[in-house]
């Protein structure tokens, strides 16, 4: 690797290498200034750990080993801080119990990305005059603001009584319902055009057994889908972690994938975070039993592969240059 540079010669340096990035937006492609602290100490309220240096080594999660394995993931995606956000070995995700404690403490959150952060996306995969499945729906924004635009055939399940109570105060138009999405057994096959899962994935790989759990859950969203139906997925985790999970045995959709770029990463105080999430697209096939056609490739806001090394390589740069920095050298 080349020798790291001062501070400002290495964000002129970050601002010609990320050519998708936000610092590359900025005169001279200079960042904001980094954050005081020492290496290995913690940030402010609110921010990632610091001393790892991002982009050098992806940790694969969710090899079903339980909540450990996706604790490092869960965090940087999360955009919650780590007490609140990262999974461990005490915490029992499977449980209805957990989740009704933790939203009855918790307000409203967005995983990942907002409804604004993918619209374009969703509109050009679902219509809205779609039957959608909100799959693990929890308190987040999201479906109220997939109402608000137009989508008024929603279904919102989650596991959690006290979540799915709270925000049918809250929305009283929308159809909040109590359901494992593993098992669901009040939704009729083929009932539903659109399953859109935000993140209910990396939820499931953080439980015991996750990778029967995740197929469970896939063979449901399967189920309840009609003729052309689409299963939408978000997830935090790398294409790799993700798609071993999509055994095309056991599935007659036809399944595509690409990456989009976390809307919550930039080149400052979130520069420790993933520079993008996985994009899953499962699309059953027409009532003639023909293929649907691809549509990932054209879709609004996906990464091209060069576009998501540049940021990567973004990250990498400004993140060892800061270890350097914080550490003294």
């Amino acid at each position: 690797p080349a020798p790291l540079r001062p501070r400002r010669a290495q964000a002129a340096c970050v601002g010609r290498v990320c050519a998708v990035g936000s610092c590359a937006r900025r005169p001279g492609g200079r960042g904001r200034p980094r954050r005081p602290g020492l290496l290995g100490s913690a940030g402010p309220a609110g921010s990632p750990p610091r001393g790892v240096v991002r982009g050098a080594v992806r940790p694969r999660a969710g090899r079903g080993r339980g909540p450990r394995a996706c604790r490092s993931a869960w965090h940087r995606g999360s955009g919650m801080d780590a007490a609140a956000a990262a999974p461990d070995s005490s915490r029992p995700y499977g449980s209805p119990s957990y989740w009704d404690k933790r939203y009855s403490e918790e307000g409203e959150f967005d995983w990942l990305c907002s409804y604004a952060d993918v619209a374009p996306l969703i509109e050009r995969l679902v219509p809205r005059a779609a039957r959608i499945l909100m799959a693990g729906a929890g308190s987040a924004p999201f479906s109220p603001d997939l109402y608000r635009a137009g989508y008024r055939d929603i279904l919102n399940a989650d596991t959690s009584a006290v979540c799915m109570d709270r925000m049918r105060q809250r929305y009283p138009e929308q159809r909040w319902e109590v359901l494992d999405c593993m098992d669901l057994k009040t939704v009729p096959d083929g009932s539903m055009d659109a399953v859109i899962d935000k993140s209910l994935i990396d939820t499931l790989l953080c439980y015991e057994n996750s990778g029967a759990c995740v197929q469970r859950m896939l063979l449901e969203a399967e189920r309840v889908l009609g003729p052309g139906g689409r299963y939408v997925a978000l997830s935090l985790h790398s294409k790799e972690d993700v798609l071993r999970f999509f055994d095309g045995a056991r599935h007659e959709w036809t399944l595509e994938s690409a990456r989009i770029r976390n809307p919550r990463w930039d080149e400052g105080e979130n520069s420790r975070r993933s520079v993008a999430h996985t994009l899953v697209v499962c699309t059953k096939p027409l009532a003639n039993g023909s293929p649907s056609p691809l549509v990932c490739r054209k879709l609004p806001g996906t990464l091209s592969e060069e576009e998501y090394q540049a940021l990567e390589r973004c990250a990498r740069h400004i993140n060892s240059s800061e270890a350097v920095l914080a550490a003294g050298v």
